[in-house]
């Protein structure tokens, strides 16, 4: 029989799970507000500024094969025929011919531009993508709204030389991706989404054969291979909701770490451990000003922060914009330096590196520092 000691630990294991799995819940959208679950390519506020008369095969042969920039031009003459567009001429292979005309095109490539450089400055990341293929599906068998959900997404960048040029369009040295999220969905239905293949001679037509394939049980579906659109999707939730699986992790005994239950709520002690110093004592008692290492001001609560991190304890420090924490961040940063450590600091937004970096900077200790924005 197992002892008592095997029995908590299988409990704590399966609170720690339990406590896991309601975390990577709150991390993942598979409602229709998800814009990789439903993209708008038309309407008054469409998500996609759509491309039309586009030979998928081409467009992706020219950007990503071989590295060629595609140029945007307004729809010439055409007419609305069995609610397709059908251009009076052939689309030339290195122009993605839109709907709106020029000054419109131009107004929105210009805010994609500003947008996507924004967003990118801010988190590190690029979240326009040319999206090629879109699966139409339905919610349930009852429901009589369509949705759209792109397949296979292109990272893309928006290039002009000077302000008065026309942008053109670059595929990024990024992978291609399929739509996780989608993926993710269609399991609940039961369908498992086709896997890109790893040779350099495939093409978008052949894997939108196999997803129509892969959903051909399910009526009313079905996958539109000519839909090109041009829009913002991002997977950073869904990244980190997949990375959260536990069963995906090289080393099993993750789980077993006192930190990771400390941080899942889990493992916390009966006899939490106490606060180095009380809001009555003086602090002087807990840290020795003489030979701190505060590179800029620090008052008492910001000092005994400093002095915590210089012990070894776990923390989280918490406060509204103006407090002091990069300021606060930067002493425990060259405090831990000069007991000869190394600190790996990481943010979400890059604005967050700058301002740190800036102040360990303007101390002198900007040799010490390797920056590195992905």
């Amino acid at each position: 029989m197992p002892s008592d000691i095997e029995e908590n630990s299988a409990t704590a294991m399966r609170h720690l799970n339990a406590s896991l799995l309601d975390a990577r819940r709150e991390l993942i959208d598979l409602s229709r507000r998800n814009r990789l679950l439903n993209t708008t390519l038309g309407g008054k506020r469409p998500h996609c500024l759509e491309v039309v008369n586009a030979d998928c095969n081409e467009v992706f042969t020219s950007l990503v094969r071989d590295g060629k920039s595609i140029s945007f031009s307004p729809l010439p003459d055409f007419k609305l025929i069995d609610s397709e567009i059908r251009s009076s001429s052939d689309q030339p292979s290195r122009q993605l011919q839109t709907k709106p005309a020029a000054e419109v095109l131009e107004r929105r490539l210009l805010k994609f531009f500003r947008e996507a450089r924004t967003f990118e400055e801010e988190q590190g990341v690029n979240i326009l993508y040319l999206a090629i293929g879109f699966l139409h599906w339905f919610e349930d068998e009852r429901s009589e709204e369509r949705l759209n959900a792109p397949l296979l997404l292109i990272p893309v960048t928006l290039e002009r030389r000077q302000a008065r040029d026309t942008f053109v369009l670059r595929a990024r040295d990024d992978d291609i991706i399929t739509n996780v999220s989608l993926a993710e969905k269609l399991r609940l239905f039961g369908i498992t989404l086709p896997e890109l293949r790893e040779d350099d001679e495939w093409l978008p037509s052949e894997y939108l054969t196999e997803v129509a394939s892969a959903v051909a049980g399910q009526r009313r579906w079905g996958v539109d291979s000519v839909s090109v659109g041009l829009g913002f999707f991002t997977f950073s939730k869904f990244l980190m909701w997949r990375d959260l699986d536990a069963t995906v992790w090289p080393d099993s005994g993750l789980l077993q770490n006192d930190l990771i239950g400390r941080l899942l709520g889990e493992n916390s002690s009966d006899n939490p451990e106490p606060p180095l110093a009380s809001d009555e004592e003086k602090i002087d008692q807990h840290v020795d000003f003489a030979s701190a290492m505060h590179i800029l001001d620090a008052d008492s609560s910001q000092a005994l922060t400093i002095e915590e991190t210089r012990r070894g304890r776990n923390l989280v420090i918490q406060g509204p914009p103006g407090t002091g924490k990069s300021q606060t961040i930067a002493n425990v940063i060259a405090t831990a330096v000069a007991e000869g450590k190394s600190v790996l600091f990481v943010a979400e937004k890059g604005a967050a590196l700058d301002v740190v970096h800036s102040r360990l900077k303007s101390a002198g200790l900007e040799p010490l520092c390797l920056v590195s924005v992905q």
